[in-house]
């Protein structure tokens, strides 16, 4: 299918700082890989953010700049279309309920989340009392709407699923876990789609939980993941052949999607009104060399960071 891109005046541009040679920077690339690897392989994934588990207010700042991102992008999308009174899932949410907490201060009916990691731990409980706290003061929460909220959140680090929040981990990441009907009106994902080994296997799975008409929200970052060479080199986990790739990687590494295979696996599966949204390029003068035969001629690989935009049929 022909790529359904859309022009993004507020689209960030990445300029390349000091420049490398192509040989470097594809021998360093592998070695963080494979050092990445062993790392993985020894401690687990433990840490999806550089945020400090206890500067609550920086989580906090983050999860409304992610909500704040959702409602722009929903508006960009379907100006008609909020939050209010809807179903929500989000993909892959994430190391606390805080973006689930401001959903429905926001007015959201039910908020599910589905993670192969239960992260939740990560964040001290205490974390809750000010994120609470801070919901209560900015959205003028009433007692009911808030202790509401409360319960929902404690219900939940306790294991167990509530009727307004309703936070699933499976290591399968199986969408049938989450126990919903074809309810759901919205589904949300911010970084996240690019961990996710078999995208085409999730979108038949989400055949049992979506309807007509349910709309997806989903930035995906399409960037080499290694913080160390990530400036220097975007597209470094582009240079390598499959097997080279596949002997590198763990669970939860980047799946090397671009844009256009995100777009026919939506196709094939039954979605329309498919956008895809550059927030994110590289700057014409920052061409990457050396990239493997598979993504060598591929027209597209200055976009660094997507929106994917698309309704069920």
């Amino acid at each position: 299918m022909q790529l359904p891109v859309l022009k993004n005046e507020n689209v960030e541009e990445m300029t390349l700082g000091k420049k490398h040679s192509e040989f470097f920077l594809k021998f360093f690339g592998g070695c963080m890989m494979m050092a990445n690897k062993v790392r993985h392989s020894l401690q687990g994934y433990k840490k999806p953010r550089l945020i400090d588990t206890k500067d609550y207010e920086s989580i906090v700042t983050y999860d409304k700049s992610v909500v704040d991102s959702y409602e722009h992008w929903l508006k960009f999308y379907l100006p008609d279309v909020s939050f209010e009174n809807k179903n929500i899932l989000e993909l892959g949410p994430g190391a606390d309920l805080g973006v689930a907490s401001i959903l429905l201060a926001k007015g959201v009916a039910r908020y599910s989340a589905l993670d192969a990691h239960n992260l939740l731990s990560t964040v001290d409980k205490s974390f809750y009392d000010y994120l609470l706290s801070e919901l209560k003061k900015e959205y003028k929460l009433s007692e009911e709407k808030w202790s509401k909220i409360a319960d929902s959140i404690n219900s939940n680090l306790l294991g167990d699923s509530d009727a307004q929040i309703n936070y699933v981990a499976d290591p399968k990441f199986d969408v049938s876990s989450l126990k919903l009907s074809k309810s759901l009106d919205i589904i949300l994902s911010h970084a996240a789609f690019e961990h996710f080994s078999d995208v085409d296997k999730l979108f038949i799975s989400l055949d049992v939980v979506v309807k007509k008409g349910t709309v997806l929200i989903a930035q995906v970052d399409l960037q080499t993941h290694s913080r160390i060479i990530k400036d220097m080199d975007p597209n470094n986990i582009y240079r390598f052949s499959k097997s080279f790739y596949k002997l590198c990687s763990f669970s939860g590494s980047p799946n090397r999607l671009r844009p256009e295979d995100y777009a026919s696996i939506l196709e094939k599966n039954g979605w329309k009104n498919i956008r895809v949204v550059p927030i994110k390029m590289l700057s014409k003068n920052g061409e990457i060399k050396w990239l493997n035969t598979n993504y060598k001629n591929n027209d597209n690989m200055d976009i660094l960071v997507c929106m994917l935009l698309a309704q069920k049929k």
